[in-house]
């Protein structure tokens, strides 16, 4: 196992900079310690130069020097520089998990930007984590939610957005809804009861009525895809 910071880069990578990181002194190749840790059938290794200019047209992006040593670099920068490493390997499957930790928010919305327009131009597929939900409301085309290790929903996120809402109602004081598997995780603050379901605002009122709810004032909104995570996982 390699030894790696906490950016993913081994460290080795410490005292390089973002120019030696992709070259050698001769500059037609990649260092051997870069060649023993990527392993000898990367693309990158025999490269024609296409992949290690989309990965240097990526860090001039995110603004990250080129003479920079890494072992100066921010957490951020240096999160930067992982990304764009494994960028370059042009992958036909990229796994990131927590891909945007440790990136200011323009530098976030920059790389989530161009990782949906690599992802799109290059036909690649991407699974990727965030605890950032509304980075995936820009970059993903399906999702799937869990909690405690259970899944909860797995649906296109075009879908999921169009069929979820937030429904509010006034009940009296105290009133709790009874159990159903159309309303989720339904609390009442005062006298407004707030609940999350995917069903379209008549069906939903007729459900309400058949399980004799004392509701008046009902109001459904569509809701964000961090919206729809908390309505479904009731967290806060």
């Amino acid at each position: 196992m390699k030894d790696e910071n906490d950016n993913g880069l081994p460290d080795f990578f410490e005292d390089m900079n973002n120019w030696e990181l992709l070259k050698d002194t001769d500059g037609d190749k990649l260092p051997d310690c870069v060649e023993q840790y990527l392993g000898s059938d990367s693309t990158l290794v025999d490269t024609d130069g296409d992949l290690l200019e989309a990965y240097y047209e990526l860090m001039n992006k995110l603004k990250v020097a080129t003479g920079q040593r890494i072992s100066r670099m921010s957490c951020g920068q240096r999160s930067q520089v992982a990304l764009g490493l494994i960028l370059a390997q042009n992958p036909e499957l990229l796994v990131l998990d927590d891909f945007s930790l440790g990136l200011d928010p323009g530098y976030r919305r920059l790389f989530v930007d161009y990782l949906r327009d690599y992802a799109r131009s290059e036909g690649k597929t991407v699974f990727l984590t965030s605890h950032i939900i509304q980075d995936m409301e820009r970059l993903v085309d399906d999702c799937i939610m869990m909690d405690y290790g259970k899944i909860l929903i797995q649906k296109p996120i075009d879908e999921l957005l169009k069929e979820g809402r937030r429904y509010t109602c006034t009940v009296p004081e105290g009133y709790e809804l009874p159990a159903s598997d159309d309303f989720y995780h339904p609390s009442v603050m005062r006298n407004t009861l707030e609940t999350f379901s995917f069903l379209p605002p008549t069906e939903a009122e007729a459900k309400l009525k058949s399980m004799s709810v004392p509701y008046t004032e009902l109001h459904s909104e569509h809701v964000n895809l961090e919206d729809a995570f908390i309505g479904l996982t009731g967290k806060y």
